[in-house]
């Protein structure tokens, strides 16, 4: 674990994104107003219709602005085990404006602090003399008390051994050393994402939402299928929106609205530029076509309203993402990233 991040290693190299933020970030916001006027408009019209929808939906509604408003008022918390001292306090340092932070310096201590702390997520190198990386994830994912912990290994071992014992370890990423940080800011974003997903999908379970699961789930598989060949249809459509979506699977905009922020916790509109912005990413690191010929293959009409909106989605520009993952094609966390 004695790894260091080199100057270049660390840089963001996002100037580019950060010259073009103010169009964009415009342009994104214009969206969510002009998409939230048109709901609203629906919604008033629909209002009598609704209203027998609006009993059977309202705890799943009301499970689901509990969550919005617990991810608002969450800070997660994230352990940092390294041996390497230095790198380990860096790290913290660097994520403590977005996370509470706990270090450890080997597995035995981090496992020691773990119930204690009961982290979201732990970061942790793989070789440590005092129980190493692939001790403490087994301990984690084995232990019911910590089983919904995620499991972020990093290691300078980047050999496909250490990769498929973190993968059958049930690791829910692995990082090599040494890393850039936006990448791991990147993969702390999204396994905290899905993370949310489940303990969404666990909540609604709980309030009764399972009273015939094989019928609705087989409904609801229904309705996802229908929604994303929708928007696969239409990827290189920029005209493309809600308003087709909701056409094409047969239902209304409150009601898509609704199914949408129920299943993902987001907007069909960002559900939408979700599934361009994964596309692209499965374009740019498996053909040699260029950003802006991708940007307009997906719907994006500028490229720097792609390169704005890929670098929220994912934590990096498009081109650090092909600089890293195109000799990774088989990289399980790249196919995690692209589910």
């Amino acid at each position: 674990g004695s790894a260091h991040l080199s100057e270049r290693e660390i840089a963001t190299d996002s100037d580019e994104v950060k010259a073009e933020e103010p169009q964009a970030l415009t342009q994104a916001i214009e969206e969510e107003i002009a998409e939230q006027h048109e709901i609203d408009r629906d919604m008033a019209v629909e209002q009598e219709e609704a209203k027998a929808e609006e009993v059977e939906s309202s705890m799943a509604a009301d499970t689901t602005d509990t969550l919005k408003d617990d991810q608002k008022n969450t800070r997660y918390t994230v352990m940092v085990v390294d041996d390497d001292k230095e790198l380990c306090q860096y790290v913290a340092n660097e994520l403590k404006k977005d996370f509470n932070v706990v270090t450890a310096n080997s597995g035995n201590e981090a496992w020691s602090l773990l119930l204690a702390h009961r982290p979201d997520v732990v970061v942790s190198d793989l070789i440590m003399p005092d129980g190493n990386g692939f001790e403490l994830c087994r301990r984690i994912k084995d232990n019911p008390d910590t089983d919904n912990i995620a499991v972020i290994i990093l290691t300078s071992e980047n050999n496909e051994d250490s990769q498929l014992q973190s993968i059958s370890l049930q690791a829910d990423h692995f990082l090599p050393k040494p890393f850039n940080l936006q990448l791991l800011r990147s993969a702390l974003n999204q396994v905290l994402r899905v993370r949310e997903t489940i303990r969404n999908k666990m909540r609604r379970t709980e309030i009764g939402h399972n009273y015939s699961a094989v019928t609705m789930d087989s409904a609801e598989e229904k309705f996802l299928k229908r929604v994303n060949e929708s928007i696969m249809s239409h990827i290189d459509d920029n005209e493309y929106g809600v308003q087709q979506l909701s056409e094409d699977v047969g239902i209304s905009r409150v009601h898509l609205n609704r199914k949408l922020k129920e299943h993902f916790g987001i907007s069909p509109n960002a559900f939408i530029r979700s599934i361009r912005l994964k596309h692209a990413a499965y374009l740019l690191v498996n053909n040699k076509a260029n950003i802006s010929e991708i940007a307009y293959k997906v719907g994006f009409s500028s490229h720097s309203y792609f390169s704005n909106n890929f670098h929220d989605y994912f934590g990096m520009t498009p081109k650090e993402f092909v600089a890293y993952y195109s000799n990774n094609l088989n990289d399980e966390a790249l196919k995690k990233l692209l589910e």
